[in-house]
């Protein structure tokens, strides 16, 4: 299965941004393509709010996660038109949506975005972010991962990783050992992003640190794939003096 995972749908109001939908197509094993199946909100009449797709994961079962973020109205302030909080899809066969959507309640903070998923024993594991009001100027996002059994529900507490300056995960692999590992951009003061990687179990198990490197120049650099199995590859971005480059590394999981 694949999912595309957005897709645009040109506004009549030159003065509003565009809108998307979540789009996601199924390929069967002798490459017949199925769909592509849109899912946007049904409260939605007149489609003004958008759904992105950012990550796919295949569960043991066989059934397909599909995470991302969706907008929704805020029922705390009229004067926010809307906030994005994560959303799943559950996908079984060649196409069926299964059942309901997930959504985040914000119970973290108000707005939150899935980037990244991966399967697990139990079902599947989400990261992306977390953060108060990207209007406001004191607002910095943390990476927010949480544990979903097969059938979507909440099986672990939501664990907010909290850093000093802004963090973000891209990517999220899960080794032998039932360990979660977060690849990770994170905002240390003078040397602009670093790439981290970590490990974690659950909200409250003690982070294993596996990398934290900041590059030459104190560019931007970033985690932004991970797969896991007996070990860990990784792909990112290193910016050195303006330039990004791509770097990629191994390790044990």
């Amino acid at each position: 299965m694949r999912g595309s995972l957005s897709r645009r749908i040109p506004s009549d109001k030159q003065a509003n941004p565009d809108t998307w939908d979540m789009e996601t197509s199924v390929f069967g094993p002798d490459k017949t393509a199925y769909g592509p199946f849109v899912h946007s909100d049904p409260e939605d009449e007149n489609n003004n709010r958008s759904e992105r797709g950012r990550a796919v994961a295949v569960l043991k079962n066989g059934n397909v996660a599909i995470g991302g973020t969706r907008e929704i109205n805020d029922p705390n302030d009229p004067n926010q038109p809307w906030i994005t909080r994560g959303v799943l899809l559950l996908f079984e066969g060649k196409g069926k949506l299964v059942g309901d959507t997930w959504t985040s309640s914000g119970d973290k903070m108000i707005f939150d975005a899935i980037l990244a998923a991966v399967a697990t024993e139990d079902g599947v594991a989400t990261c992306g972010y977390t953060e108060a009001d990207p209007n406001d100027p004191g607002s910095k996002k943390q990476i927010l991962i949480r544990w979903h059994s097969e059938d979507l529900q909440e099986v672990k507490a939501a664990r907010l990783e909290a850093t000093v300056g802004a963090a973000v995960c891209n990517a999220l692999g899960y080794n032998l050992e039932g360990a979660t590992i977060v690849g990770a951009q994170v905002y240390v003061n003078g040397q602009s992003n670093s790439q981290w990687i970590f490990a974690v179990e659950d909200a409250a198990s003690l982070r294993v640190d596996y990398r934290k490197h900041n590059g030459e120049g104190n560019g931007d650099d970033r985690v932004q794939a991970l797969v896991c199995g007996y070990k860990c590859a990784w792909s990112g971005a290193e910016t050195v003096d303006g330039d990004i480059q791509w770097i990629v590394g191994l390790f044990r999981g």
